[in-house]
């Protein structure tokens, strides 16, 4: 009798103190779902692929717009993105850079593997007029740095934790628009993309909150 009392009341002290903080945690699960359903949404409404004429009329377009772009690929000017997961297996992600008019424009050809990490993966960089056909993308501020991502020469391939466009446009020579192009899989210099507008679906929020 007395440890049923003892049992009963260590349970009704446990729901007290953590029912709150699970009902939180549902709660804030819920607000993920919405937040990636409401980005999904936004992918979708601009998968029609738009023809680019210009450098400005890039500049204007809403995140995600699907796009096809004429213009040159700077040779000299390469960057590997840190940390990249495809498959289970680690790399890099391969940023190019490409001019349209006056005006740069990062290209992220995708993910390639770094299997030797004492020395930086030997990919070739693409050079030359081309079409490419990929999705514009804001780079994320959020993720936890090591330490910052400092460029002390101009030898290329450099590697990189994120894409910091402040940064970036220090050392080159034109503008930088705001948005990466992330090639499809079947464009020109394409590697191995892996982008995707959301990384952990709203059903999958749905579920941690019901937990």
């Amino acid at each position: 009798m007395l440890n049923s009392i003892m049992q009963n009341k260590a349970l009704t002290l446990f729901t007290v103190l953590f029912m709150p903080v699970l009902l939180c945690l549902g709660f804030w699960q819920l607000d993920r779902a919405e937040d990636k359903r409401q980005l999904m949404l936004k992918a979708q409404a601009s998968d029609t692929m738009l023809v680019v004429e210009s450098a400005d009329q890039l500049e204007s377009l809403p995140e995600f717009q699907h796009v096809q772009l004429a213009g040159n690929y700077l040779p000299n000017y390469m960057w590997y993105v840190d940390n990249q997961i495809w498959r289970g297996k680690v790399g890099v992600d391969v940023i190019a850079l490409l001019q349209i008019g006056q005006k740069l424009v990062l290209v992220n050809r995708g993910w390639h593997i770094w299997r030797d990490r004492s020395n930086l993966p030997e990919i070739s960089g693409p050079s030359g007029q081309v079409t490419l056909e990929g999705h514009l993308i804001k780079p994320s501020e959020k993720g936890i740095l090591l330490a910052e991502d400092i460029i002390l020469s101009d030898n290329y391939p450099q590697l990189l934790q994120k894409v910091n466009m402040q940064m970036l446009q220090q050392y080159l020579p034109l503008p930088l628009l705001p948005q990466v192009l992330h090639l499809d899989i079947n464009s020109q210099t394409a590697l191995q993309p892996h982008w995707q507008p959301v990384n952990i679906t709203p059903e999958k929020h749905y579920g941690y909150a019901l937990q």
